[in-house]
């Protein structure tokens, strides 16, 4: 009846092992599929993928694509997992080739620049390099429409690293959200309309906050010096009370006595 038993379990944990096996290579086959699909998409519209068996970049910088034919990119991307990394540079797209990219969570480099992008269509990419995607973001908007109202929607990016709004209408009014981006390493505002005045403020923020961080490091490096000194003291502190509480129990019993 034991042997049974041990056989009949054997026999369900090699079966649950083979569809574990069967379902992974479902899984890969179809992922490696749909980056072939959205690979021989992208070629056919004169650009450039990498993949096969993952799509990790699309290059459709200096190519007539326009909205539909991102619409038609979208569901392939997303069936893909990717790309990580897209260039649209140079292309005619509008707000509306932004749409199909949202949801998009792994992608994390994107190139507009010199596009007919303007702030409507940057609330699709909000979510690009989340907290739950632990890569860096970059954006590059240089040469785009946008203006100030586009500064909330880069703000949402909250893992953006490098950030170009070169040769676009952005003031300096409008950076003080950019302050709240913990990763930005790199800002590039060439030709925008922004004075020394308006560097100098964001700068000044930038140099406080990292005096701020400094005094936070410090105080943790601290404290973890004097944690050992403070365990010391309370131990010291505990057996002098125990030590003070017999005392004082037996000096009680020796008045008892008397």
């Amino acid at each position: 009846m034991a042997t049974s038993n041990s056989n009949r379990g054997r026999v369900i944990v090699f079966t649950l092992a083979i569809g574990l096996l069967a379902a992974i290579g479902i899984w890969f086959w179809r992922a490696q599929n749909a980056a072939k699909d959205a690979c021989s998409a992208v070629i056919a519209l004169g650009g450039k993928a990498r993949g096969p068996s993952a799509l990790v970049s699309v290059d459709l910088s200096n190519r007539p694509v326009n909205d539909a034919d991102m619409a038609t990119l979208g569901p392939l991307f997303r069936t893909a997992r990717g790309p990580w990394k897209l260039n649209l540079a140079n292309t005619p797209i509008t707000d509306a080739a932004l749409a199909p990219l949202a949801g998009l969570y792994i992608l994390s480099d994107v190139n507009l620049s010199n596009t007919r992008i303007t702030a409507g269509g940057l609330a699709h990419l909000s979510q690009m390099a989340t907290e739950e995607s632990e890569m860096p973001a970059i954006l590059n908007l240089s040469g785009t429409r946008i203006d100030n109202s586009a500064i909330p929607a880069i703000a949402a990016i909250q893992r953006l690293n490098e950030l170009d709004l070169s040769r676009t209408a952005i003031t300096g009014s409008a950076l003080r959200p950019l302050r709240a981006l913990r990763l930005l390493h790199t800002l590039s505002l060439d030709h925008c309309p922004i004075t020394d005045a308006d560097v100098a403020d964001f700068a000044a923020s930038i140099a406080f906050f990292c005096c701020l961080l400094c005094f936070a490091l410090c105080c943790c490096f601290v404290s973890f010096l004097l944690v050992p000194f403070l365990c010391r003291f309370m131990f010291l502190f505990h057996l002098f009370l125990e030590l003070l509480r017999l005392s004082l129990r037996f000096h009680s019993a020796s008045l008892t006595q008397m």
